[in-house]
């Protein structure tokens, strides 16, 4: 079985070399095209990005799986598979604000395992591995110790559709009251790594996709917090809350945001003593869409034959003369 550490040693080579290129981009490249709606930005540099990092893992694990934001699909033998985000908080990226970040994620024969999210903008560098502790700049990082509802700093995001932007802002009516403060940074990856840093309380948001929380997920638990859906099981991503352990069960004074849990559910739910009040707590949140409702930021994805990519060596997006990219990873076509 492949060594956790080994995975996020890689991921974080693999992240360090394409930073310097996306900072010196940001704030300097067009949008390219949209994808679930006219906020859902990609810009060549997405591309660009996830080329590269593709490129460095096959180079290093030829045998791995590969699921990118960018449409890269590639099956694997060996039991791991990279979850990458080329640059997740693109329209930050767009205008060069800070906040954009690379996140790469490694799952284990299905389990997370490591996971990696550098800022290129700040210099920081998030690193985890199962059973090893999180880090930032290889200093040891730990979740907060906040225990109080009340005196929470909680992140969230908000989904590219309209309707669904105005469900979500009307939510938070409900919430603000509630807590210290709400943080909009806007990347799901960097929020999970503030949690795991202690920089904010809490974090949720719904309807993400694998490559938004891969990496932050190991992060977090392994600064000593939970990632989970309602119930406290495994999400999906169809509601995704990131918080410390203990948050909840030493902060008995908003009882009245309790939700009653199905004892059979309870019982199966190895978290349910926080998750029940975290799970009151969500509902006063307003999200958008009952389980199974048609998102239209969820797209469907495209399975790609085992291609090897090619890239140039020693290039930033600009490198070649023309500008252009060529090769393949499944779905990344860089040089059309």
């Amino acid at each position: 079985m492949a060594d956790p550490t080994t995975l996020r040693d890689l991921a974080l080579e693999v992240a360090r070399a394409v930073a310097p290129e996306l900072r010196r981009l940001a704030g300097r490249t067009p949008v390219e095209r949209t994808k679930s709606s006219a906020t859902d930005l990609v810009t060549s540099a997405d591309r660009w990005s996830e080329l590269e990092i593709v490129s460095r893992l096959l180079d290093a694990r030829p045998d791995d799986g590969i699921l990118g934001e960018e449409q890269t699909s590639l099956p694997g033998t060996s039991g791991v598979r990279w979850i990458i985000d080329p640059i997740d908080a693109t329209t930050n990226f767009v205008y060069g604000l800070a906040g954009y970040s690379i996140s790469i994620g490694a799952e284990v024969d299905g389990e997370p395992a490591a996971g990696v999210i550098v800022d290129p903008a700040l210099g920081h560098e998030f690193a985890a591995a199962r059973g090893a502790g999180s880090t930032c700049n290889g200093e040891p990082i730990r979740v907060s110790d906040q225990v109080e509802l009340s005196h929470a700093l909680v992140a969230t995001g908000f989904g590219y559709h309209p309707d669904r932007r105005r469900r979500q802002a009307a939510g938070l009516v409900e919430v603000i009251p509630r807590i210290r403060d709400i943080r909009r940074g806007g990347g799901a990856a960097m929020d999970l790594a503030n949690v795991a840093a202690g920089r904010v309380d809490a974090f949720y948001e719904r309807r993400l996709h694998p490559w938004d929380i891969a990496a932050g997920t190991v992060l977090v638990r392994e600064a000593g917090g939970t990632v989970g859906d309602l119930d406290g099981n495994p999400t999906d991503g169809d509601f995704v809350l990131a918080a410390p352990r203990d948050f909840v069960t030493h902060s008995p004074n908003y009882s009245d945001l309790w939700r009653p849990t199905e004892p059979d559910r309870r019982a199966l739910s190895p978290f349910s003593t926080d998750f029940e009040r975290w799970s009151a707590f969500a509902s006063q949140i307003g999200h958008d869409d009952a389980r199974g409702n048609t998102d239209p930021d969820r797209r469907g994805r495209r399975t790609h034959p085992h291609r090897r990519p090619t890239r140039p060596r020693g290039r930033g997006l600009g490198g070649g003369g023309d500008g252009q990219w060529r090769g393949s990873t499944g779905g990344l076509h860089p040089g059309t």
